[in-house]
């Protein structure tokens, strides 16, 4: 994996909306991350094409506390026929939302993951008809 920095940049619509699915699972402190949404921004990629990314949270947002570092919430994520191509995951350092990864299990004919956009898991953050599978870290 490599790492690469940018100009910060507010979350998409898109990154927007997977945040706030996985956090909607209920779990404690599941809504002071919710809050850090509006001041959180994507700082770096994790490789040419790919959907993961570091994120940073401005200082005038509230850290969560109790938080443990680490993954606070993962979410299945399947192709448009319901077969498994991965899981979307959501850590968290310091109280603050600091990544979202798309870790795939199968890629694509050109050797990448298989779109995100194009996945059940995002149809479910963009149209609440389609299903998805979250799950808390334990």
């Amino acid at each position: 994996m490599s790492i690469t920095p940018i100009q910060p940049r507010a979350l998409t619509e898109l990154e927007c909306g997977v945040v706030t699915k996985l956090l909607s699972s209920g779990a404690v402190g599941a809504g002071e991350f919710l809050s850090q949404i509006p001041f959180t921004r994507v700082v770096a990629t994790w490789g040419d094409g790919s959907s993961s990314v570091d994120l940073a949270v401005l200082p005038s947002a509230v850290p969560a506390s109790g938080s443990t570092d680490g993954i606070f919430a993962s979410g299945a994520v399947t192709d448009r026929n319901g077969a498994p191509v991965g899981e979307v995951i959501l850590w968290v350092e310091n109280g603050r939302l600091s990544g979202i990864e798309y870790a795939c299990i199968r890629m694509s004919a050109h050797g990448r993951c298989p779109s995100l956009r194009r996945s059940r898991f995002c149809r479910a953050v963009l149209d609440s008809g389609s299903t998805w599978l979250p799950r808390r870290a334990t």
